[in-house]
C-alpha cells in the first residue's frame, strides 16, 4: 500500500489510451470512473486455461492482457512479467470467479469510500476527478495511486486480493489521493522519507478511524510480530530514520518502504509513521488539520513528535 512511484504514472497513461475492446469503462453514481480490467484478463485466461506450452501461454498474455504493475520501459519487463505470471498462474483458478465477477462486487463501492474520506479529512475544497483502475494482478497486494495527464487522480485495486484487505487498501489509497490534494503534496515531483512516514501513517490512521472495527494489524498490513519488534524498538528506529527525513532518491526511499531500514525492521516508514500520527492524533489535531500540514513542514513535523 505504499504511495505509487512517479514511474507508475507513464503506465496509466499507456492504459487509459486504450481503446481496444474489453475494457470496461463506467461511471458510478458519485462520478467515480471505474476502469474494469477483468474483460481483458478473462479474455487471456479463457484461452490460456488449456495451454501447457508456458511460452505459447505467455503470448496469450501479451495479446490480450499485457497490464503488470511494472514501469512500461523497464528493457526486461517481459522477463520479469513472464516469470511473475509462470509463478502465480497456479492461484489463478482459486481466484477465478471473483475475478470473472469484476468490479461489480466491489464493497463497499468505490463513491462510498471516497465520501468517507472526504468527510473524515474534511475536504470541502474542491477535488480533482477521482477514478478506480481494477486490474488483475499478480497476488502481490499491490494497490496504488498516481495522477492521470487530464489532471485525474486514480487508486489502482487488485481484483485478486482479498475482499477485506481489498476494501481496507481502496479507502488507503483514495485517503492518499485526497491527502496529497489538500497539502500540495501532488505538485511536488519527488518523494522524501519525511512525505512517505506521514502519509503513511495518514492513511494507516484514517482507514483505523474509517473501520475501527478491525484491528490494528489489518491496517498495518503487517504481523503481529512485526508490530512487537516496531514497538519495541521504536526509539532506536526513529533515531536512525530522523537522518534520512529528507532524502528523495529511489533507493532510500525504497529502503525504508519495502527494504529493512537502518534498525534493520522491515517498513521502518509504515512504523514511524503509525506513532507519529497517532501521537498528533492523541495530542488533539484532527485529521483535517493533519491533511493540511504543508509539504514545507512534515519533516519538522515527524522528527517533533518524538522530540527528535
Amino acid at each position: 500500500m505504499a504511495i505509487a512511484a512517479k514511474i507508475i504514472v507513464s503506465l496509466v497513461m499507456v492504459l487509459f489510451g486504450w481503446s481496444t475492446p474489453g475494457l470496461a469503462s463506467s461511471n458510478s453514481g458519485a462520478g467515480i470512473r471505474v476502469i474494469d480490467l477483468t474483460p481483458r484478463f478473462m479474455s487471456f485466461y479463457s484461452q490460456a486455461i488449456d495451454v501447457d506450452d508456458l511460452d505459447a501461454r505467455f503470448q496469450l498474455w501479451k495479446e490480450h492482457y499485457d497490464f503488470v504493475a511494472l514501469p512500461p520501459g523497464l528493457p526486461d519487463r517481459d522477463e520479469r512479467a513472464r516469470e511473475m505470471l509462470d509463478r502465480v498462474w497456479p492461484r489463478y483458478a482459486e481466484a477465478e470467479p471473483h475475478i470473472r465477477a469484476g468490479a461489480s462486487i466491489l464493497s463497499p463501492l468505490p463513491e462510498t469510500v471516497v465520501d468517507s474520506v472526504v468527510e473524515l479529512l474534511g475536504a470541502v475544497e474542491e477535488l480533482p476527478p477521482m477514478g478506480l483502475l481494477y486490474f488483475v494482478g499478480m497476488f502481490e497486494d499491490n494497490a496504488f495511486f498516481a495522477p492521470n495527464p487530464d489532471g485525474s487522480l486514480f487508486v489502482a485495486v487488485p481484483a485478486e486480493m482479498a475482499p477485506e484487505k481489498r476494501k481496507i487498501a481502496m479507502a488507503h489509497e483514495f485517503v492518499h489521493a485526497v491527502h496529497f490534494v489538500l497539502s500540495g503534496l501532488l505538485a511536488e515531483p519527488k518523494t522524501r522519507v519525511a512525505d512517505v512516514v506521514f502519509t503513511e501513517g495518514l492513511a494507516m490512521h484514517a482507514t483505523r478511524a474509517l473501520f475501527p472495527e478491525l484491528p490494528d494489524l489489518k491496517h498495518l498490513s503487517a504481523s503481529h510480530d512485526w508490530l512487537q519488534e516496531c514497538n519495541a524498538r521504536l526509539e532506536e528506529i526513529m533515531a536512525g530514520i530522523v537522518e534520512h527525513l529528507l532524502e528523495e532518491n529511489p533507493e532510500a526511499v525504497n529502503r525504508f518502504t519495502v527494504g529493512e531500514g537502518t534498525a534493520g525492521l522491515e517498513r521502518e516508514a509504515y512504523c514511524v509513521g503509525w506513532h507519529v500520527v497517532d501521537q498528533l492524533l492523541f495530542g488533539g489535531s484532527s485529521f483535517a488539520e493533519l491533511s493540511r500540514i504543508p509539504r514545507s513542514e512534515i519533516p519538522s513535523v515527524v522528527s517533533g513528535a518524538f522530540g527528535q
